[in-house]
């Protein structure tokens, strides 16, 4: 090991010849100038001036992360940094050699060299195996999820299926579609086309003043928002929404987050039969992947209500 003084001396030579690497690191990337601010070969010159390996970790990681999320190929990089290191190490050599003292020079600037390229390839790698392993770890979780959601669908098809009468069924649809999601309260609206108005059937949790007799008109409220328009609708804090508040504070509690979609039976002729309500105490931002599992419970609501009416 050179003393200080030596240390010293290796990078004040190699920054008297800054230019010459750089242009080996540009020929050696094929590109016009360089090497860009905060690529590999501009990290790795800077920290063999430096000495500096705190930023190259730091920044090696940064980069796998980066290069994992963009779908790159980390042995490109592995190769690429391996060409600017041999790079590198071939011009400290022209640079050092030829001067008194030159092979201990040498020696330290190689040796400063391997250690960065080192802790580059681990810092890269590690960054790049981090978001891997987080992929995974979200695939993994969203199998078990769709797994689990559709062993609830399935509990729910039995329901619609069963011998029950319709009330029953939806009651127990409710508290599937809440307890799965989370949620503190499910409710589900009938549409009545003649008196152009939304009856509510089941709720898993309390019903409001009126009970089970509560009506709301077509366009009052956000069922009835969600009925007029024949969409869904989600709000993060519905009694924040002058529109919504009112139904929102309807149950006895207030319920802020709030999922709502339309129940439509597709048949030769569209049909509204109702709406069905998701709601939670505090706000929330339900997802799509919830939107996608409540509709599928909608769609089954409305072929049973249908096949109940023809039948």
């Amino acid at each position: 090991m050179l003393e200080s003084s030596a240390v010293q001396q290796v990078e004040y030579i190699l920054a008297q010849h800054v230019a010459r690497l750089r242009s080996a690191l540009q020929y050696a990337s094929q590109s016009h100038s360089g090497p860009e601010e905060g690529s590999d070969a501009w990290l790795l010159l800077n920290a063999l001036l430096k000495n500096d390996r705190g930023e190259l970790d730091a920044r090696f990681e940064q980069s796998g992360r980066a290069l994992a999320q963009q779908g790159g190929k980390l042995e490109a990089r592995i190769l690429g940094l391996q060409t600017y290191v041999d790079v590198l190490a071939q011009e400290c050599s022209n640079i050092l050699r030829s001067r008194e003292g030159g092979q201990a020079y040498l020696l330290e600037a190689t040796t400063r060299l391997y250690q960065l390229q080192s802790l580059g390839l681990v810092a890269l790698t590690r960054g790049y195996q981090s978001v891997i392993d987080q992929v995974f770890n979200e695939r993994q979780k969203m199998e078990r999820l769709l797994e689990r959601r559709l062993q609830v669908l399935q509990r729910i098809n039995s329901v619609s299926n069963s011998t029950i009468d319709l009330d029953q069924a939806l009651e127990s649809i409710t508290r599937h579609v809440a307890d799965e999601l989370g949620a503190d309260l499910c409710s589900v609206f009938f549409y009545d086309e003649l008196q152009r108005v939304l009856t509510l059937r089941a709720t898993n949790g309390p019903r409001p003043m009126g009970g089970m007799h509560y009506t709301l008109r077509l366009g009052e409220g956000y069922s009835g928002w969600v009925a007029d328009k024949g969409s869904p609708v989600l709000v993060r804090d519905a009694l924040t929404n002058g529109g919504f508040a009112s139904e929102a504070r309807s149950y006895g509690q207030e319920y802020a987050g709030l999922m709502a979609l339309p129940i439509i039976f597709f048949g030769t002729v569209q049909r509204l039969i109702g709406v069905v309500n998701v709601q939670t105490r505090e706000p929330r931002d339900f997802t799509g992947e919830e939107m996608n599992f409540v509709e599928v419970v909608a769609g089954m609501i409305a072929i049973n209500v249908e096949n109940g009416r023809l039948y």
